[in-house]
């Protein structure tokens, strides 16, 4: 399991300082969490950091997902089948 000081770098680096520290503490959260599924990330994930305003569409919540996923779970190489 990756640390939570890690998540939150990762987290940090690919959705920004601008975005909301509260939301950004969620999705560490849900990051960290050991029973977390990469697998449906953006469907936990997707609508919140579009709707927070951290990824501006679909496209780029997938593009981010996938960026978390990759740097925290390298062995993954989609967040979701469509991905």
């Amino acid at each position: 399991m990756v640390d939570e000081s890690e998540v939150r770098a990762v987290v940090h680096d690919v959705l920004g300082a601008h975005s909301d520290s509260d939301i950004l503490e969620y999705v560490v959260g849900v990051l960290h969490d050991e029973h977390f599924d990469w697998g449906e990330a953006f469907e936990q994930l997707g609508g919140l950091l579009v709707d927070s305003g951290c990824c501006a569409n679909d496209d780029g919540a997938k593009a981010a997902c996938e960026q978390l996923a990759q740097r925290l779970d390298p062995g993954r190489t989609h967040v979701s089948p469509e991905g």
